[in-house]
C-alpha cells in the first residue's frame, strides 16, 4: 500500500510560484489588511507592518518564495 498523503498535502495553492518580489502589488496587500481589519475578519499583531510580514502571517510567502495563491491574489500579473 502506498502512502499518498504527501502528494495531497502539496496542493497547487501551497506550491511555490516563480514570481519575484517586484511582481507583487504591496499596496494591495496593505489595502486588503486595512479592509479586513475594519470588517473584523482579520486581526494581525500590530508588530506585523511590512507587506512581506503580512503575507508570511497569511501563509502566502515564506523565505523560499511566494505561494501560487499569493501570486493569484496579490500579483501584478497573475496570469503569468
Amino acid at each position: 500500500m502506498l502512502d499518498d498523503t504527501t502528494i495531497r498535502a502539496r496542493r497547487w495553492v501551497r506550491r511555490r510560484s516563480l514570481v519575484e518580489e517586484e511582481d507583487i502589488d504591496y499596496d494591495l496587500v496593505q489595502q486588503v489588511r486595512t479592509d479586513a481589519e475594519k470588517s473584523g475578519r482579520l486581526a494581525l499583531d500590530r508588530s506585523v507592518q511590512l507587506p512581506l510580514e503580512i503575507l508570511r502571517d497569511l501563509a502566502y510567502w515564506s523565505p523560499s518564495g511566494f505561494s501560487n495563491a499569493g501570486t493569484v491574489l496579490f500579483g501584478k500579473y497573475p496570469e503569468r
